[in-house]
């Protein structure tokens, strides 16, 4: 069965999705926002069902790489831990989780046939701001707290308890920014500076040091594009996530050095390769199929009780051969398209980056974390007439 609507009224339908959708990420509690995007993917998914004549275009034919790979990590679920120290039998929530990422590239497919690159980025930057604003409202509106508030890490109104993620989302905005500042004039040019500014301020507020960091090479990207097109997206993004590991790698004598000249409250190690260590270890056991989805680390003395790196997480969950097709995936979708849409390749590059330092498998969509590498791999993986739709009319992007 099949229906259609008017180009008008399916406009305006997606605007009203795409605008709740982001929205519920920057301003609802997580109470409230999970079943909001819950409702709204249903609803992207009822959309593309019923426009059945180019579902399987968009599902098999555009690229079977990204099938590919969700196939492979399903498969992969259905396998029992192989350690019985931590997780489950057959780690259900792995299942459930692929089955929302395919809801999400659906939806994201259907919204975005009518809908264009500026939209996204104005609400991307809007609801960030206004975020951010309620939440620096909410804290000076608690005295009592205030010192340790501006001490320790924001807390954005219940919705993200996790910083790093706050962080991460605020350098998604600022993103969109910067690229609407060279696309406006008069007022606008000036009110777009101003968010940057203050999404700036509050990515470094929250103290997410892996997403304040990952943030420098996309910029450079898009500084670089301006005046010459990079064809080159996989290397920009691998060459983040190599930089921000090898940072991770050195943590340790950064973190002397550092703490010795600026006193931060979280001026610290934090372990993060030590447990890669621990993680090599068991990889040499379980190459293959890996520990499983829901194994977590049992040593608690270093706070840390999974990878924080994608590829290092994905090969101990899923197993190496898992691992590398997920770079194969990267790679595939980007060789060819990366010229038509220089934003969204920031984006990747952006989540290549702090993939380094935060996420652990590509594969956890209930942790919203990976919201940031999923947005532009989805983007990539649509029809080319969906890409386009996110090239820049200005002809000094050269895009």
């Amino acid at each position: 069965m099949t229906f259609d609507l008017s180009d008008t009224v399916k406009h305006r339908l997606h605007q009203t999705w795409l605008m709740l959708f982001v929205a519920a990420f920057y301003i609802l509690p997580v109470d409230v926002a999970k079943p909001v995007w819950y409702v709204l993917l249903g609803l992207g998914t009822i959309w593309a069902v019923t426009k059945s004549s180019d579902l399987k275009t968009v599902l098999i034919k555009q690229d079977p790489s990204l099938l590919v790979l969700l196939l492979l990590a399903f498969l992969r679920g259905l396998v029992p831990d192989a350690t019985p120290d931590g997780g489950q039998a057959i780690y259900t929530k792995h299942i459930s989780n692929l089955f929302l990422l395919v809801l999400f590239f659906l939806s994201l497919h259907v919204a975005f046939n009518t809908l264009t690159q500026r939209l996204l980025l104005l609400s991307l930057l809007v609801f960030a701001t206004l975020g951010l604003g309620l939440n620096l409202i909410a804290i000076l509106a608690d005295q009592s707290g205030l010192q340790n508030q501006i001490l320790t890490r924001a807390v954005h109104l219940g919705r993200m308890h996790d910083p790093n993620m706050y962080g991460i989302s605020l350098g998604l905005a600022f993103l969109s920014g910067l690229w609407l500042f060279y696309e406006t004039k008069g007022f606008a040019k000036y009110a777009t500076a101003l968010a940057v500014v203050l999404l700036l301020a509050g990515m470094i507020y929250t103290q997410s040091r892996g997403a304040v960091i990952a943030l420098g090479v996309p910029v450079l990207f898009l500084i670089i594009n301006h005046f010459r097109p990079q064809r080159h997206l996989f290397l920009w993004a691998m060459l983040n996530l190599g930089f921000i590991s090898a940072l991770v790698g050195f943590e340790d004598l950064i973190a002397k050095t550092l703490c010795q000249w600026v006193a931060l409250p979280r001026c610290a190690s934090s372990a993060r390769f030590e447990i890669w260590v621990w993680t090599y270890d068991l990889l040499k056991e379980f190459p293959i199929l890996g520990v499983g989805a829901g194994f977590r680390f049992p040593q608690v003395e270093t706070g840390q009780v999974s990878p924080h790196h994608i590829l290092w997480g994905t090969a101990l969950y899923f197993g190496i051969p898992i691992m590398l097709a997920f770079v194969a995936m990267l790679y595939r979708i980007t060789k060819n398209v990366e010229p038509h849409a220089p934003l969204i390749s920031a984006f990747l590059i952006l989540g290549c980056g702090f993939m380094a330092t935060n996420l652990t498998q590509p594969f956890a969509f209930i942790n919203w974390h990976y919201l940031f590498l999923w947005l532009p791999v989805f983007f990539y993986a649509s029809p080319l007439t969906l890409q386009q739709r996110f090239v820049a009319k200005d002809p000094s992007h050269r895009a």
